[in-house]
C-alpha cells in the first residue's frame, strides 16, 4: 500500500496547526522533543494541547521560546544546523532543508537580494525551524509518500513585524504559492490565514492540489491555531487526512490537473467552429470537443469543452476568445486520472504494428 496526506485548509494553514494534526493522527509528542535536542536550540519547549474549535476536538502544539536572545540566521547557518541533527535520517534532513530553502528563494525574491543575504526573523525563528524540521520528521514517522492540498484561503489587511506594516496575504506567501501554481480562495480582509512556514511546507510536499484523492482513509488529524474561530465563521483549523491505495493502483495510473474550459455557442458556423477546434490544440489543448445543445429562444447551439495542461492554461484561453464568437467562458481546475500507458512496435505476419 502507498500511503498519500490530503490537507484540508479549513480555516487556514500554519507550521504548529500542520504539526498539531500530525499528533492527532497518533504522532508521539516526545517524539518531537527528541528532534528538538538534536537542534541544540536553547530556551524552546514543545507543549501538546486538546482543545474544541467551533465545536470540534483538535490538537494544538504550541511551540514555547523563553526570553532569551535568538541570533538572526542566514541560509547557511539554518542548513548546517539541519546537518548537525544527527539523529535525523538523510532523507528527513534533505527534505526540512529543501523546505528551508524555498521558503529563503521566496524571501529574497520579496526583498530583492541574493538567496544567502536573507536574515531569517520570525519567519527563520526558532519556532520556525522547529516547525520545519519536525514536519518532514512526521511525513518520514507516519510513512506518507505523498501529498495534496487543497485551495489556500488568504485575507487582505495588515501585518506588523520586523519590516514594519506588510500587506496580507503576506508577499512571502504569494511568492510561494505562485511558484508552485497552487490554487487560492479570497475570504475578505482580516487575520492572517497562511504563513509563510506553513507555505512552505505545503509547497514543497505537495505534488496536486484539489480535492482529496480516491482510495481507503486510514486516518483524520485535525491541528488547531490559536484563534477559536475565523470571521467568516469557519473553525480555525486543518485536516490531515491518511489515504491508503494498493501499490498496482498507483503503478497503473497518472495524476495530474488540467484546466477545464466551457463555453456554449449559438452564433457561430459548424465549418467554423471545426476549424476552431483545429486550432485549439494547435495553441496547447490537451482536449477539445462539441456537443450540440438546445440554447435560449430555441437556437441550436454547440457546447464546447476544453482540457489544457496548467501551463498551457493561458494560451488556450485566449485561443478560444480568438477564434470562436463567444464573450465569456467558464474554467475550473480539476484533478485527472489518466491510465499509465505505453507505445511499442510489435512484428506481425502482416509488418510492423505500433499498438
Amino acid at each position: 500500500m502507498s500511503r498519500r496526506a490530503h490537507f484540508d485548509l479549513v480555516g487556514g494553514a500554519a507550521g504548529d496547526m500542520i504539526l498539531g494534526a500530525f499528533l492527532d493522527l497518533g504522532l508521539d509528542l516526545d517524539e518531537l522533543r527528541e528532534v528538538l535536542a538534536g537542534l541544540d536550540l536553547a530556551g524552546v519547549h514543545l507543549r501538546e494541547e486538546a482543545v474544541l474549535r467551533n465545536g470540534f476536538a483538535a490538537r494544538r502544539l504550541r511551540v514555547e521560546l523563553e526570553e532569551i536572545s535568538r541570533p538572526a540566521r542566514h541560509l547557511p547557518d539554518v542548513l548546517e544546523k539541519i546537518r548537525g541533527a544527527s539523529a535525523l535520517s538523510e532523507s528527513v534532513r534533505e527534505r526540512a532543508g529543501a523546505i528551508f530553502t524555498r521558503l529563503a528563494r521566496a524571501e529574497a525574491a520579496v526583498h530583492g537580494c541574493g538567496i544567502d543575504e536573507i536574515h531569517f526573523h520570525e519567519v527563520g525563528a526558532d519556532d520556525a525551524l522547529v516547525d520545519i524540521v519536525d514536519a518532514a520528521y512526521a511525513f518520514e514517522r507516519l510513512g506518507i509518500a505523498a501529498a495534496s492540498c487543497s485551495a489556500f484561503p488568504l485575507r487582505g489587511g495588515v501585518v506588523h513585524c520586523d519590516h514594519g506594516a506588510v500587506p496580507l496575504p503576506a508577499p512571502a506567501v504569494m511568492a510561494l504559492l505562485a511558484e508552485v501554481g497552487a490554487p487560492v480562495r479570497p475570504v475578505g480582509d482580516g487575520p492572517e490565514r497562511v504563513t509563510p512556514t506553513a507555505a512552505a511546507i505545503l509547497a514543497e510536499v505537495a505534488e496536486s492540489f484539489g480535492p482529496m484523492p480516491a482510495g481507503e482513509l486510514a486516518g483524520v488529524g485535525i491541528g488547531a491555531g490559536g484563534r477559536e474561530t475565523n470571521p467568516d465563521g469557519r473553525p480555525n483549523i486543518l485536516r490531515c487526512f491518511l489515504v491508503d491505495r494498493p501499490d498496482e493502483a498507483v503503478a497503473a495510473e497518472e495524476r495530474d490537473e488540467v484546466w477545464v474550459f466551457e463555453a456554449d455557442i449559438d452564433d457561430q458556423s459548424p465549418e467554423h467552429l471545426a476549424v476552431a477546434v483545429e486550432r485549439l490544440l494547435e495553441a496547447g489543448a490537451l482536449d477539445a470537443s462539441l456537443t450540440p445543445v438546445l440554447m435560449k429562444k430555441g437556437r441550436p447551439g454547440q457546447a464546447l469543452q476544453v482540457l489544457a495542461a496548467i501551463e498551457d492554461g493561458p494560451a488556450v484561453e485566449e485561443a478560444i476568445f480568438r477564434h470562436t464568437t463567444t464573450f465569456g467562458l467558464r474554467r475550473r481546475r480539476v484533478e485527472r486520472r489518466v491510465l499509465a500507458r505505453e507505445s511499442v512496435l510489435v512484428t506481425t505476419p502482416f509488418g510492423a504494428v505500433r499498438v
